[in-house]
């Protein structure tokens, strides 16, 4: 009979069947009094049933009964992680007691997953820079494996520097190329890096690979984006939902491309389904659900889903900038120069930070200071052609058109004049265009003359 409803339950959870599965793990619990059958894997499939059915507590006490009758357990480790690894109850490293060898040598199995089982929580938590020194604890041989290439490369990723964040994931899949699992990431890293070709070709390879996987088809739908064509991309991101109802990176790729092509109700349900998915995605709330608000000139609902955001990704120097451009926004400025430098302390080479700070100040009266972060901003553009610079960073005009009316400010019209020319040489849209072209004429007028001209 246990035998009969475990089979029943793999399947329902194969065919997406989540309701159907939580129901049989009911019944297989009520008819096994004594014991879950298969120990440590049966309180893993447990906690899977209950993961996917969106009770996120239950699940973890599944996993921790699981990890304390099967230590070595990493599946259910690296869900339990997925949740937060905050729940009462979380095991402590294994102290294994079995010797594999590894080339000639013999190590403690302990000794090779404790690095691996630090790094994997640390990661969870959002502490990248700790976790890449934790795997950096591992042996030459096992920093090679595509399992930990990929856990290099979600480091990289989660520092916002794309560019190394390729090089791993492109590692990964040399190491392992059938394996498809953290591929939807590389795909956005070169989304960003603008790398359309390396992308086309991951995407045909990942489909070649397997249809059914809805990393592949979040891969294509990268694809689609960077080309601009969101109504394609829509339609591959809701493929990958329909293969995986409860992965909540794709329902947040599928909010982004809704929010690309401006239909704002139906990025707010895709962002809502990934937060359901998984409450702590936070891209979904800060990318997401924060970007929809101040589209909607709701800055006060915006910087909440951005402090909730930063709640859960506290060394985020881009959340914490999101934090700062809100706060401008509702005129607290003050308060918004204060998240910025946190954003600059925690990455000093943040463009958009440096630029955003640079706002602050001049609204402040502040234009020395304001011109010194306008300065080390053009320090660091120069030296990044590497994605995330690319990603993130303001349009070079907006830029010298700021430090042009920063040094008229200032009483230096000839340093004003050398920046809106270049501002203009930089090819601005029509409004900005306009804008530069009036603030030249103006360049030599004081305050109270453009006032009395206005």
């Amino acid at each position: 009979m246990e035998e009969y409803l475990a089979g029943c339950i793999r399947s329902s959870l194969s065919l997406g069947l989540y309701e159907n599965a939580r129901f049989l793990g009911q019944r297989l619990v009520a008819a096994c009094a004594s014991e879950v059958p298969a120990g440590g894997a049966g309180w893993y499939l447990l906690g899977r049933i209950s993961r996917l059915t969106g009770s996120s507590k239950r699940a973890a006490e599944c996993y921790v009964r699981a990890l304390r009758l099967e230590p070595m357990l990493w599946v259910a480790f690296a869900e339990l992680c997925m949740l937060g690894g905050l729940f009462p109850g979380f095991p402590s490293p294994p102290a294994g007691s079995r010797t594999p060898k590894l080339g000639k040598q013999k190590v403690p199995l302990a000794s090779l997953l404790l690095p691996l089982r630090r790094a994997l929580h640390l990661l969870s938590q959002y502490k990248a820079r700790e976790a890449l020194a934790a795997l950096g604890q591992l042996a030459p041989a096992q920093l090679g494996s595509a399992g930990v290439l990929l856990l290099v490369g979600r480091c990289q990723y989660e520092l916002v520097d794309y560019a190394r964040a390729a090089e791993a994931f492109e590692a990964a899949r040399a190491a392992d190329p059938l394996n498809l699992e953290g591929m939807e990431l590389y795909s956005t890293v070169l989304w960003h890096l603008k790398r359309d070709v390396e992308l086309a070709h991951l995407a045909q390879h990942a489909l070649a690979v397997d249809r059914m996987a809805p990393e592949a088809w979040c891969i294509a739908g990268n694809c689609f984006s960077l080309q601009r064509e969101h109504e394609s991309a829509v339609r591959l991101f809701q493929r990958a939902l329909q293969l995986a109802p409860h992965m909540a990176y794709a329902a947040t790729l599928l909010g982004h491309e809704h929010l690309a092509g401006e239909d704002l109700a139906a990025a707010a349900t895709a962002y809502q389904h990934a937060l359901r998915c998984d409450p702590r995605h936070y891209n979904a709330l800060s990318y997401g659900l924060g970007q929809i608000a101040l589209k909607q000139e709701k800055p006060a609902e915006a910087l909440g889903h951005f402090q909730a955001a930063a709640r859960i990704n506290p060394g985020s120097s881009v959340l914490r900038c999101c934090c700062g451009a809100a706060l401008r926004k509702m005129n607290h400025l003050a308060e918004a120069l204060r998240q910025l430098k946190c954003a600059i302390a925690i990455d000093g080479r943040n463009p958009l930070a440096r630029y955003e700070a640079a706002g602050v100040l001049a609204a402040l009266e502040r234009p020395q200071e304001a011109l010194a972060e306008l300065t080390a901003l053009q320090a660091i553009v120069p030296r990044g052609p590497s994605a995330a610079f690319l990603a993130i960073v303001p349009r070079e005009p907006s830029v010298a058109f700021l430090m042009g009316r920063l040094h008229k400010r200032l009483g230096q019209p000839d340093a004003a004049l050398r920046c809106l020319h270049a501002a203009l040489d930089l090819r601005p849209g029509a409004a900005d265009r306009a804008a530069i072209k009036a603030a030249i004429d103006k360049v030599c007028m004081d305050e109270d003359e453009e006032e009395e001209e206005l």
